[in-house]
């Protein structure tokens, strides 16, 4: 259960003295999807899988475009000096370097990975994959072409209306993102810890010790440590992703990415 703080506390966290606000949009199509790296560089793609790189002021630093259009299911800048991208509908991820030059390409294995509903990386350079065919959370060495770890995650989801739609893991623990309704969480060996649920959830990001979750308007702060929450009301309605460092906050909408840099 969500624990409400005071005005006083909320306005600490959130609203410090904001001193400007800049606006950043693609050269071509809407945002899909947004990673932030920890220069504060971001990394956004849009439908046809062209991936962009901007520095928080806005000034566009690099592009890619691939050989086909390409919807990017999930984009991973964490690892700065190796960025990765998933592709549900090819069922396969790309790395890239900083420079968004283009490193390889690798398929899942049908016969191991039946189909992978969302992927991220893993501290030691595996994938974290959730597998639709059998509702299990596996970790997956793409090297050697086998499954290390594999978590029945059927208990724990609603048979009907479960929609898993991203991975991450931070500071050794792994979050399965249930869209709507909150997160599952697990060790860095698979072995699931508890639920946080969060109704209305959109999207989740972290910076130090708090994870952020984006549900219908409202920014959620929660410690992972003390577990003390704090909520607020966001003005950007049409928010989609939030990502926040000690003195910026961006708000992803569909068309652009307001940046909000406080003292």
């Amino acid at each position: 259960m969500l624990r409400a703080l005071s005005n006083i506390a909320i306005s600490f966290v959130f609203t410090a003295n904001l001193v400007c606000q800049n606006e950043i949009k693609l050269p071509s199509g809407n945002i899909e999807r947004v990673a932030l790296d920890e220069f504060e560089n971001l990394y956004i793609s849009n439908p046809t899988g062209q991936i962009y790189k901007f520095d928080k002021t806005g000034k566009l630093l690099l592009s890619y475009s691939p050989t086909q259009p390409q919807q990017v299911s999930f984009l991973e800048a964490f690892n700065t000096i190796r960025i990765f991208s998933f592709y549900k509908d090819l069922q396969e991820f790309n790395y890239f370097d900083r420079f968004l030059t283009f490193e390889n390409s690798i398929n899942f294995d049908q016969a191991i990975i039946g189909f992978a509903r969302a992927a991220c990386t893993s501290s030691d350079n595996s994938i974290w994959v959730f597998d639709d065919t059998d509702l299990n959370l596996k970790k997956y060495d793409p090297i050697a072409i086998k499954v290390l770890q594999s978590s029945n995650c059927t208990p724990l989801l609603d048979d009907t209306s479960h929609q898993i739609n991203s991975i991450k893991e931070y500071q050794n623990k792994v979050y399965l993102m249930d869209q709507g309704k909150g997160l599952l969480i697990f060790d860095n060996m698979g072995n699931y810890i508890n639920k946080l649920s969060i109704d209305g959830l959109q999207s989740f990001s972290f910076f130090k010790n708090t994870l952020f979750a984006l549900s219908k308007s409202k920014i959620i702060a929660l410690d992972l440590y003390d577990k003390l929450e704090v909520t607020e009301t966001t003005n950007e309605t049409k928010c989609n992703q939030y990502f926040k460092t000690k003195t910026t906050e961006y708000f992803v909408l569909s068309d652009k990415i307001i940046v909000k840099t406080n003292k």
